[in-house]
């Protein structure tokens, strides 16, 4: 065989392993991810218990003071016979109530401290863990979307891929720095023998988080269900959802919280698709807390959302819009009155989802409204981000479902959408026509 001819075939094989080598790299380790936010959970379940030592301590100390000027008073109204025992007396107690008054502000410091550090690690892990999440989510969709591309029929995508795990693993390298810092601050809460009470998880398949069980109607309820804090440095909000799967739930919660922070923001950028913001803040945002209520064989669940303003105001600032493409397409009929169901036409593992909807005539037009979204594939490992557009068949967009992360554990997972989610559009037709829905991955835009 010709020299040059060998070489050729030498350099394509070599250019195949490597490209196959970097598209079928281990993917970021989502294990030690969710286990070390799992473990900076449960220890953030001690911060309860601290603000109780605090409120003991600090009514300890009042008591304290308290006998020790009961005991003064004594002190003055006993006979003059027994003046001077009265006086020793009453300078030991007020002796060793100093002592142990000081104790009491030194335990009192020392738990104030630990609970700053407590909030300190908690917010650390909620940004690493999301920013992890995000890039190793679009790793997996990418794979998914792409199949086997190698870097030497596609060096742009093996480019990119590298640049998202490269992200993933910055990520989770400093998950690893905040895991040792839990671990001196689990023995400084040890020292001053608090108990912690771990929140409560469960496992649903392909979460890499930890969310509560699920809470009866009314009991327990956290006081931000009420009233969030008060905190000017924050945009904060509460997401919603409810849905059939408890984890389908959680992710479709956590995205409606990252809407309703976009509509805030969307005031300072009104020519800035909804969806461009909701990326552009996406991992500086924070999941806070969850609560669940199981009504029914359905879920509805609250998260507690909240970003830096001038953080999140600067990403929208800096954030561009494309155009991303069409993933998912589904066409079903559309009535006059009724029901609606778009849906796939077969399984696909890039996507297998259905739509209802509510149709109501009123003259001559139609109001169209999402009732339910079922998810029996969400096209990658864990939940996926996707947002849709719903029109006609000619064209005319009723309205868009914004990002949201979707979960298929439930096999299928329905999410029913909230009133003030507003999904919903007018359409103007005399005649049953064919309603359109047209699906893009997070990963595209």
């Amino acid at each position: 065989m010709h020299l040059r001819v060998r070489h050729a075939i030498c350099l394509l094989a070599l250019l195949l392993c490597m490209g196959a080598s970097i598209a079928f790299a281990a993917q970021p380790d989502d294990v030690e991810a969710s286990d070390i936010k799992t473990k900076a959970d449960v220890l953030a379940g001690f911060k309860d218990p601290l603000q109780q030592r605090v409120a003991q301590l600090n009514r300890l100390t009042i008591a304290t003071i308290c006998f020790a000027a009961l005991g003064g008073i004594c002190g003055a109204m006993t006979s003059s016979k027994a003046k001077v025992a009265s006086a020793v007396a009453a300078a030991v107690v007020v002796a060793l109530t100093s002592v142990r008054v000081q104790v009491f502000h030194a335990d009192i410091d020392s738990a104030d401290a630990i609970l700053a550090e407590l909030e300190d690690l908690d917010d650390r892990v909620q940004s690493q863990f999301g920013l992890y999440k995000v890039n190793a989510d679009q790793v997996n969709s990418e794979r998914l979307r792409r199949g086997s591309a190698t870097a030497a029929q596609d060096p742009e995508f093996a480019s990119g891929m590298a640049e998202i795990e490269a992200n993933a693993g910055k990520a989770l390298e400093q998950l690893r720095r905040i895991d040792t810092d839990r671990l001196k601050l689990k023995k400084r809460v040890g020292s001053i023998g608090v108990t912690g009470t771990a929140k409560p998880s469960s496992a649903d398949t392909g979460s890499l988080s930890v969310f509560p069980v699920v809470y009866a109607a009314g009991r327990n309820e956290p006081g931000w269900m009420k009233s969030l804090p008060n905190d000017p440095d924050y945009l904060q909000d509460r997401g919603e959802s409810v849905c059939s799967a408890n984890y389908g739930a959680h992710e479709y919660a956590r995205y409606d919280g990252r809407r309703r922070l976009a509509e805030k923001l969307r005031a300072s950028a009104p020519n800035t698709p909804l969806n461009t913001i909701i990326k552009a803040i996406d991992s500086s945002v924070q999941d806070r807390e969850q609560y669940s209520v199981a009504e029914n064989g359905r879920i509805h669940t609250y998260v507690w959302v909240r970003l830096f303003a001038e953080t999140a105001r600067s990403s929208v600032r800096a954030a561009r819009a494309t155009t991303p493409r069409v993933s998912w397409k589904g066409e079903g009929a559309l009535p006059l009155n009724g029901r609606a169901r778009v849906a796939n036409a077969a399984a696909n593992r890039r996507g297998t989802f259905a739509f209802d909807f509510s149709v109501v005539r009123s003259g001559r037009s139609s109001s169209v409204a999402l009732d339910s979204i079922s998810t029996t594939e969400d096209g990658s490992v864990g939940s996926t981000r996707w947002s849709f557009d719903v029109s006609t068949a000619d064209g005319a967009r009723l309205f868009s479902i914004p990002t949201r992360r979707l979960d298929d554990s439930g096999k299928p997972t329905v999410c029913w959408p909230q009133t003030n989610e507003n999904l919903r559009g007018t359409a103007n037709y005399d005649t049953p026509g064919t309603l359109r829905v047209e699906g893009f991955l997070g990963s595209d835009y």
